[in-house]
């Protein structure tokens, strides 16, 4: 198994991300997260390590080497830019403060709960205003040099924009976003039972209760 796999099933497992392998699209239709490894020109050209978009494909380039732990970052990276509606088509923007500021609301959140080993170069403080009034500032002023390219996407975003036209068979956009809140719950849940011995990990789904 290669890093890669081996970050992508550990994340997977974890109750805050497990629900968004299954998302409810339509009657019948489901939808869910996946992650490729790709030989993808784009991404080396504009030095990114992965991208992510609305349907929940992660594209993450063959050409960058990185353990099991910078993996973790960089999927969780992606996995939390969905979770967080930042590929929502009501909210999402084109303009570089929009990407760089979702960047940073994650990777601030990624430091809060320990998820991964940053593998680029972040910034030792992130700004901790809250996200719509960086926003704010940022489209003003512009993005400070040093706090570009806190993401994935190297010199370019790591979010693909939504399609603007509907899908052919049907089917919505994923409510992300309410999955990721079902998993924000069943993560602390774990973690109780985590504390309380009732588990050995927060991927364990044993319970000896």
């Amino acid at each position: 198994m290669t890093a890669f796999e081996a970050a992508w099933r550990k994340l997977t497992s974890h109750p805050m991300f497990a629900p968004l392998l299954s998302v409810q699209v339509g009657p019948g239709q489901r939808a869910g997260v996946r992650a490729v490894l790709a030989e993808d020109g784009q991404l080396v050209a504009a030095n990114a390590i992965a991208v992510v978009d609305s349907r929940g494909l992660i594209r993450a380039s063959k050409a960058c080497r990185l353990d099991e732990d910078q993996w973790s970052w960089v999927l969780a990276h992606c996995l939390l830019h969905l979770g967080f509606g930042h590929l929502a088509p009501d909210r999402h923007a084109i303009d570089p403060a929009y990407g760089e500021v979702a960047c940073i609301a994650v990777a601030r959140f990624q430091r809060a709960v320990k998820l991964g080993t940053e593998p680029v170069l972040l910034p030792a403080e992130l700004p901790s205003v809250d996200e719509s009034v960086l926003l704010r500032q940022w489209r003003q002023a512009g993005v400070p040099a040093e706090y570009a390219g806190c993401g994935t996407g190297g010199h370019g975003p790591d979010l693909i924009p939504p399609p603007h036209s509907p899908d052919p068979a049907g089917a919505s956009a994923p409510d992300w976003p309410a999955q990721f809140a079902v998993g924000l719950s069943a993560a602390a849940t774990a973690a109780v039972d985590v504390a309380g011995g009732a588990r050995t990990s927060l991927t364990d789904p044993a319970s000896r209760r």
